[in-house]
């Protein structure tokens, strides 16, 4: 019983709210001015501005669909500045990814023919460096980050140590994993 009676009391307190302490009104037309008051249409110049919409843009090919999910997928990218605020300088390439061809531009000879890289669909990579002034001092440093999608996470799983592997190997390298952190894949480079 007093559970009905509570709610009985909740739900007159809700319909009865107002924002000035009188009960609102259900009838549209007996409501505040702003019912009463007019709009000057002339006087909405949206100057050059278009005020209907486009056409939509399209669809995209099969050939152009693996550059718009690359694209998609930067948007979820920490970018370098995110990591270290001094890796400001933009380096090349920063771009999508659209099929195993691009990687060796990114990660070195042989990276392309690593075996799980048969099931690559797309990716994205940004890279970036301190400014040049930082060379000078000994302070130079630089992160490339490269995301890869695959048909099958066991085939991702296979690319990550396939890859750390060869690029690895490119620079006479060692793979380590980070403290912490089994399945990550991280090769030094210290310079020359």
């Amino acid at each position: 019983m007093g559970i009905a009676a509570t709610t009985a009391a909740t739900l007159a307190t809700l319909t009865a709210c107002s924002t000035d302490g009188q009960p609102a009104s259900d009838d549209p037309a007996s409501s505040s001015s702003a019912a009463a008051a007019s709009v000057d249409v002339a006087a909405l110049d949206t100057g050059p501005y278009p005020t209907e919409p486009r056409p939509e843009f399209g669809r995209a090919t099969d050939d152009q669909i693996v550059q718009v999910e690359g694209q998609r997928m930067a948007q979820f990218i920490v970018v370098p500045f995110e990591v270290d605020r001094d890796i400001t300088d933009m380096k090349n390439p920063t771009s999508a990814i659209a099929s195993r061809n691009n990687l060796t531009m990114i990660l070195g000879e042989g990276t392309p023919e690593v075996p799980a890289n048969d099931d690559l669909l797309y990716g994205f990579t940004t890279s970036a460096s301190t400014p040049a002034a930082n060379i000078r001092q000994g302070t130079s440093r630089g992160l490339n980050t490269v995301v890869l999608r695959y048909m099958t996470p066991q085939a991702a799983t296979a690319a990550a140590q396939q890859l750390a592997e060869q690029v690895a190997a490119n620079g006479d390298d060692t793979v380590t994993t980070l403290p912490g952190l089994p399945g990550t894949h991280v090769i030094r480079d210290e310079g020359t």
